[in-house]
């Protein structure tokens, strides 16, 4: 089990005190699919792909960067179909947790966002 305390972010283990919190990390299922994404409230959709998923959010390539704080709407098209053999879909509503550079062998910028809702 990891915890963190509440004063700085670093993991520690063993005994934790009352003055530390829980962390425990979802899953991640690596996931190269074509997501579409916006912030909230706009109408034009940009883009890219999906890098990992959890229950709890998504990692994906931008072609711009996105604050961290910004809520934002992504659909993301599911690799498996429905049984109409049409593209399974999830929409989300999230919010970005962090953005950095995409990697040497990537293009655009990494957006983590954590997912709020979604819809299958």
């Amino acid at each position: 089990m990891i915890f963190f305390s509440k004063r700085d972010s670093k993991p520690q283990t063993g005994k934790r005190s009352a003055s530390q919190e829980i962390f425990t990390r979802a899953d991640r299922y690596k996931l190269k699919a074509p997501i579409r994404y916006r912030r909230s409230g706009q109408m034009g959709w940009r883009n890219g792909t999906t890098v990992n998923l959890s229950k709890s959010g998504v990692l994906f390539l931008a072609d711009a960067a996105i604050p961290a704080g910004t809520a934002i709407e992504v659909v993301i098209t599911l690799p498996q179909k429905t049984a109409n053999n049409e593209p399974k879909t999830l929409a989300a509503s999230a919010r970005v947790a962090w953005e950095r550079r995409a990697e040497k062998s990537e293009t655009g910028h990494r957006i983590a966002a954590r997912i709020l809702n979604y819809s299958l």
